[in-house]
């Protein structure tokens, strides 16, 4: 048998298996919702609904103990939307069965270890006692105490404390306007994060490469190639488009160790109709890039680019003091067997090389319209 409690009016009902609340709730019309308070989300039961709770027993229990064999256990302990508290199951004393001051006593602290902590079991507490309730401040503060009244004082007095503390720190606000703030401060902090992603590269990416276009014209129709070359300095080749890396390259060609004819000549087979690869091999050779300047001559198929890159890698070479003797002679005899090769390629067009490396590079006849004339030049450097 089973009885459910309110107030001072009970119901004794048959247990049977999970429906027992329901049959409950159908005997009592104004009962309309019975939760277990202790089978509830942690996010839903809140500090003040919990405290709350626990201090049923001074009104509800305290009366009833000596009268009833009353149950602590949490899965006994239901509450209604009025947060008003019922004990599921109770029942009276058989023979030779009391009251116990100390068992009750001890099954209210480990319920409300249980409620407050939650790091154990209710039959934990009951069972390991005190030790167990001693692990956390404040109920090491309710193990020490004597009588289920004082346990009641204290805890209403860390409610009090509690509820204060959330006056202080917390506003409740209407649960509709929160969202749609949360969902428009997403949204404004989506713009922001565009916004800042956009400035940023603007004043990192767009902008500098707007004004190295700007400074590098002015500085083109000044006739200040330096100037040119200084400010193309930090934008990558890539970057470039066919105007600017023509001006860029006729730059380096003006800053070049070369004659005003050897100059005039290179500069009249280039133009924005050039092959882009042309342009890209005089700006990498300005920079000193040779190994880049090769290979562009190479896809190219212009000997007389490749043979004037080497010459250059030569010259770069023989000033170059941290070589070592061993290593710079090295570099050099190979280089020059490369300038050889390619000198004498140039004189013999026709002649088939019987080296297969050669013989790839004979292939391609000396083409004036992209190079300019480079004999003069190549007898200059030789």
């Amino acid at each position: 048998m089973i009885t459910i409690s309110q107030g001072q009016t009970c119901y004794d009902i048959k247990v049977n298996q999970d429906n027992t609340v329901k049959e409950v709730l159908k005997k009592k019309e104004n009962i309309t919702i019975i939760q277990n308070l202790f089978q509830m989300d942690s996010e839903t039961v809140s500090v003040d609904l919990t405290y709350r709770e626990l201090l049923f027993a001074k009104p509800m229990v305290i009366e009833k103990k000596q009268s009833y064999q009353i149950s602590l256990n949490p899965e006994n302990i239901f509450y209604d939307i009025h947060n008003r508290v019922f004990l599921m199951e109770r029942d009276v004393y058989g023979r030779g069965e009391e009251y116990s001051e100390e068992k009750f006593l001890m099954q209210y602290k480990s319920l409300i270890g249980y409620a407050l902590q939650n790091r154990y079991s209710f039959a934990d507490y009951f069972e390991g006692g005190i030790d167990l309730l001693r692990k956390d401040k404040f109920l090491a503060q309710i193990a020490d105490l004597s009588t289920v009244e004082e346990v009641i004082a204290c805890m209403y007095e860390e409610y009090k404390k509690l509820v204060e503390h959330d006056k202080k720190t917390k506003v409740l606000v209407n649960k509709k306007t929160y969202r749609r703030k949360r969902i428009l401060l997403g949204f404004t902090s989506g713009l922001l994060g565009l916004s800042i992603v956009w400035i940023g590269f603007t004043l990192f990416y767009t902008r500098p490469y707007e004004n190295a276009v700007m400074n590098a014209n002015r500085n083109y129709l000044e006739k200040n190639y330096s100037g040119v070359i200084d400010s193309f300095q930090k934008i990558k080749l890539e970057r470039l488009s066919v105007p600017d890396k023509y001006i860029l390259a006729n730059s380096y060609i003006q800053c070049e160790n070369l004659t005003g004819e050897q100059k005039e000549n290179i500069m009249n087979a280039l133009s924005l109709e050039t092959n882009e690869k042309v342009l890209d091999y005089w700006i990498s050779l300005g920079k000193l890039d040779v190994k880049m300047a090769e290979d562009i001559a190479q896809q190219v198929s212009d000997n007389d680019l490749l043979l004037y890159a080497y010459l250059k890698e030569k010259s770069i070479v023989e000033e170059d003091t941290a070589l070592s003797g061993n290593e710079k002679e090295t570099t050099l005899e190979g280089l020059q067997g490369k300038i050889d090769k390619l000198m004498e390629l140039l004189k013999n067009p026709e002649k088939v090389d019987e080296d297969k490396d050669s013989e790839a590079v004979s292939e391609k006849q000396p083409k004036e319209e992209d190079t300019g004339s480079l004999d003069d030049i190549v007898d200059t450097k030789s």
